[in-house]
């Protein structure tokens, strides 16, 4: 757009004319030159972006086979593992050796809370041994005590 302009001022050949043309090729240049930088910043950036997209999709496919790995081993244990929420006491997920041994099904363990299967337990008990974990004073605690069964009948367990 501006190149009409400077052609017709430098034939014009006015002194006036001739700074015009001049200046309009100095800002023509300095245009030229940031536009071109702006475009490596962006055509950069995009390429970044795109890098980043596909090194996500790489870790959250690793993580999927790592969780499905230790899933499985987890899963497979003879020992019965439990995880549940701190602070609510649900059961969030357990291995096929607590479904086998106290005869609740998935989702019906998954309903209950640690207060409900473990026959001594109370919040003020629970919290009572795990504040050193929760002060970072102590990296793990156990607690003796019996689990409760679906049957009502109840068995020797170690908390970990």
């Amino acid at each position: 757009m501006l190149l009409p302009i400077i052609i017709s001022s430098f034939i014009a050949a006015d002194s006036f004319y001739l700074s015009v043309a001049i200046l309009l090729c100095i800002f023509f240049i300095i245009i030229f030159r940031a536009s071109r930088r702006l475009h490596d910043i962006v055509t950069s950036s995009l390429q970044l972006q795109y890098e980043n997209l596909a090194l996500v999709k790489s870790l959250a496919l690793e993580k999927n086979k790592l969780d499905n790995r230790l899933g499985r081993i987890l899963n497979d244990s003879s020992n019965e593992l439990y995880i549940a929420d701190a602070s609510s006491l649900n059961y969030l997920q357990v291995n096929k050796g607590v479904l086998e041994n106290v005869g609740y099904s998935e989702p019906e363990v998954l309903n209950l809370t640690l207060l409900d299967t473990i026959v001594d337990l109370d919040t003020e008990k629970f919290n009572s041994p795990i504040k050193p974990l929760r002060a970072g004073t102590k990296e793990s605690v156990s607690y003796i005590t019996y689990h409760r069964r679906k049957n009502g009948s109840t068995y020797p367990a170690e908390l970990r």
